[in-house]
């Protein structure tokens, strides 16, 4: 049976996500995306909420990723990179 659409992740939400755990913090995630810090921010807690789970420890202002994260992190970037890929071979293949 397939998820229903309305519980999965948006991309923003999930390349926001998979940015923080990659660069280690929301101010490099947001200059990776081109966002503010803020706007980063406000995403994980947006994609936290949707999934009612905490993703990450916050140590004053400093998020520390979870083991759950981590895991979660690696399935997010093998599926963000084989869109990446699907979307760069439909764009060669077009004629």
């Amino acid at each position: 049976m397939a998820t229903p659409r309305r519980l999965l992740p948006s991309l923003s939400l999930l390349s926001a996500f998979e940015a923080v755990c990659r660069t280690g913090s929301t101010l490099a995630a947001a200059r990776d995306l081109d966002l503010t810090q803020g706007a980063v921010s406000r995403l994980i807690q947006n994609l936290e909420a949707q999934i009612g789970v905490a993703l990450f420890m916050r140590d004053g202002r400093r998020l520390v990723a979870t083991d759950a994260a981590l895991a979660y992190a690696r399935d997010v970037a093998k599926a963000l990179d084989l869109i990446s890929r699907g979307a760069m071979r439909v764009r060669s293949n077009t004629g």
